[in-house]
Parts: C-alpha cells; sequence; structure tokens
C-alpha cells in the first residue's frame, strides 16, 4: 500500500518539476492552475464518492461489496459525462472568455475526467484491501505519463499542450484495466438509486466542506499572487509542490488508515483509541526526515526545483514544514471526526478556518508578505483541531487519551 503511495505522489512531485523547469512562467502558472481545478474537483468528487465508500465499505459482506463498488463506479462515470459535457458548453457558448484557453481546453478536460476516474477506482482498491491493483493502475498510467513526458522533453518537443495531452491520454489503459478487474458498471435500478441516496445523505456536509476546505486552503495563495505579484505566487506554489513529498504521508492516512479505522471502530471499539496513538506516532515518524531536509537544505532545494530565480524565496521551505507539523499532528483528530460521522461538525470546522482567511488575509500578506501567507495557514489549521477537539470533549470521545 505505500508502495502505491509512494508511486503516485513520487512521480507526480517529478513530473510537475519537469514540467516547472521546462515550460515558461507563464506556461507553468496555466500548467499550476489546471492543478488546482482538477484539485477543488477532486475534492468534491471525494466528499461525495469515495468518503462516504472508505466509510460505509465496513458494512457490506464480502458477497454484496463488488456490487457496491460497481456502483460506486458507475455513479463517478455519471459525473464525468456531467463534466465533460459542461466543459463542451463553454467551450461552445462562451468562446470570447476563453480565447487564451481554447489549445488546451481539450486536453485539460481529458486530464482532469482522466485523473478522476482513475481516483476513484484506486481508492476503491485500497479501501477493499486489494492494494496490488491499485498499484498495477497506477504503475501503468504514471510510469507511462513520465516516461512520455520525459522523452518529448530531451527532443525539445514539450509545451503545455503536450504535457497536458500526454497526461490526460495516458489514463485511459488503466481504466480500461481496471474497470475490467470490476466487471464493468451498474446501474441496477433499486440498489443504484439506494446507493445514491446513501452517498448523498452522508457526503452532503463533506461536499460544502469540500467547497469551504478548498477555499481555507487555497484563499491565502490565490490572495498573495493577487496582492505580491506572479513571481510570489509561483514561489509559493513551487514550495507547496516540493513539500508534496509529505503528501505522500498525508494521503496515505487517507487512503489507508481511514477505512481501516472504520472497520476497528465497527468490530472493536475498544481498540480503536490505541490504533489511532500508533498510527500518529508512525506518521510522525515518517515525517520528521522530511522535515529536517526542508529546513537544512531550503536554498538547495528550490533552486534545484525552479532555478536560481527562486532562491530568495527558499525561506518558505522551513514554513511549511512548520505548517505540516500542525497538519499531521492533528490528523488523528481528523480521522475520530470522520469515524464518527461528524460531518457536521467537520464542514463547520473548516468554515471557522475559512472565515478566517476571508478575513485576515490581506492583513497578513501586507504585513509580512510570503511568510504572512504560511502564518496565516497555521492559524487556520489551529482554530480547525480546537473547535474539533471541543466537539469531541463535549461528546466524551476522548480517543486522544
Amino acid at each position: 500500500m505505500a508502495a502505491d503511495q509512494l508511486l503516485v505522489s513520487g512521480t507526480a512531485f517529478v513530473t510537475t518539476l519537469l514540467v516547472a523547469r521546462v515550460l515558461s512562467p507563464e506556461s507553468f502558472g496555466l500548467f499550476a492552475t489546471v492543478n488546482l481545478l482538477q484539485l477543488f474537483l477532486l475534492a468534491m468528487q471525494n466528499s461525495i464518492v469515495t468518503a462516504p465508500f472508505q466509510v460505509e465499505q465496513a458494512r457490506y459482506t464480502i458477497h454484496r461489496l463488488p456490487q457496491y463498488m460497481r456502483i460506486v463506479s458507475s455513479f463517478q462515470f455519471i459525473i464525468i459525462l456531467l463534466f465533460l459535457c459542461f466543459a463542451s458548453l463553454l467551450f461552445f457558448l462562451t468562446p470570447h472568455l476563453i480565447t487564451s484557453l481554447r489549445s488546451i481546453w481539450w486536453g485539460s478536460a481529458l486530464l482532469i475526467g482522466g485523473f478522476l476516474m482513475q481516483d476513484t477506482l484506486r481508492r476503491l482498491f485500497l479501501a477493499t484491501k486489494a492494494p496490488q491493483k491499485a498499484f498495477w493502475l497506477d504503475l501503468i498510467s504514471n510510469i507511462s505519463q513520465l516516461g512520455l513526458l520525459l522523452l518529448y522533453s530531451f527532443r525539445n518537443q514539450l509545451q503545455l499542450e503536450s504535457a497536458l495531452w500526454i497526461m490526460g491520454i495516458t489514463y485511459l489503459p488503466s481504466l480500461l484495466l481496471g474497470l475490467f478487474w470490476l466487471k464493468g458498471f451498474s446501474f441496477n435500478g433499486r440498489s443504484f438509486w439506494l446507493t445514491l441516496r446513501l452517498h448523498f445523505h452522508q457526503g452532503r456536509w463533506l461536499l460544502l466542506t469540500s467547497l469551504v476546505q478548498w477555499w481555507a486552503g487555497n484563499y491565502f495563495i490565490v490572495a498573495a499572487g493577487v496582492i505580491l505579484g506572479a513571481a510570489a505566487f509561483g514561489a509559493l506554489r513551487l514550495a507547496q509542490y516540493i513539500l508534496g513529498l509529505l503528501n505522500v504521508l498525508l494521503q496515505a492516512v487517507e487512503n489507508y488508515i481511514l477505512p481501516e479505522a472504520a472497520r476497528i471502530y465497527e468490530n472493536d471499539p475498544s481498540a480503536f483509541p490505541l490504533f489511532i496513538r500508533k498510527q500518529l506516532n508512525r506518521s510522525l515518524l515518517l515525517m520528521l526526515p522530511v522535515v529536517v531536509v526542508m529546513v537544512a537544505f531550503p536554498s538547495e532545494l528550490m533552486k534545484l526545483a525552479g532555478g536560481r530565480a527562486y532562491d530568495s524565496f527558499s525561506y518558505l521551505l522551513p514554513s511549511f514544514s512548520l505548517l505540516y507539523v500542525f497538519i499531521f499532528t492533528g490528523y488523528p483528530v481528523r480521522i475520530v471526526i470522520r469515524v464518527m460521522k461528524l460531518n457536521r461538525e467537520f464542514f463547520i470546522g473548516y468554515l471557522i478556518s475559512a472565515a478566517f482567511g476571508a478575513i485576515a488575509a490581506r492583513t497578513f500578506i501586507l504585513q509580512w508578505g510570503a511568510s504572512g501567507v504560511v502564518a496565516g495557514l497555521i492559524v487556520n489549521q489551529l482554530l480547525l483541531l480546537g473547535y474539533w477537539l471541543w466537539v469531541l470533549q463535549r461528546k466524551k470521545h476522548f480517543v486522544w487519551k
């Protein structure tokens, strides 16, 4: 399982840095914008499709689980079709608004659609203890993607448009393999609509949360681009990409530990607190070497990733490392909130965090520049965790003791 997450996050990390080194700053800015949209849609998808599945799959028997997986994949396929239809309408009905994007429109749509469908399939397999299948899907798409990007780069043919098309097309073989393993889609009338109703019931607060969470996590970054200019925006995004190594661990928590935590809580609630504490200790031990490297060699890492133009922003890496310390420390609390299905409280926590960002971002950025962005994100985390801990204390869920 860890190998799969390392493959996905590692190749995404290398791919992003390769594109950043080859493309012009303007083209890389467009690439980062597509990536930001991709992550936004992924957050919405997870809230309705995969996040409810990760928790609800613990209730299904081994005989009923495959049917549930096929229904969820069918639901996701419909969402992708709706997304492509919406992209087509925008393309044909608003040509004057997307003149500068027409050359990358369909490559971006294919990339986003393929990425979203692949992410759903891999999470289905990971949540149902079939990590080898998820690994093969990711191996096929990620290695072929990186290989073709390197080939085009060596031939000096890598441009923004070709990069997007390469990344989109390389998802298709793995998607066909994943659907073959699932034995296709399932639109079984009553079961299909019952599953959709269940997911919307479980995910409605998570959907609102995903919108607010994206705002809370990205508002400071976007505001920095508006206030401080493109260079600061690019440096902040580059620092985030470098720290994508830590996202390997965060994604592991989301994809592996959450479903296992749900099963343990369902079958043996007394073992739940010990499981949470063990996962926290393991995550912090794995995170520590990465933080040490970021603090010890910030200048070297920034120059290696983006060139000498980013050397003056090297101080951002230690600051972002501190942010991740707070994120990792609070992840057990996040797991408990999710497993207890306190989705309304999950949403309210992010709403508080987003409201703070909307109020304080301009002041923080004008006062401290790019450092103010990281400081604001740290305060966001403290507000979020403070509220969740207060909720758990009121409900007497003292799982951290």
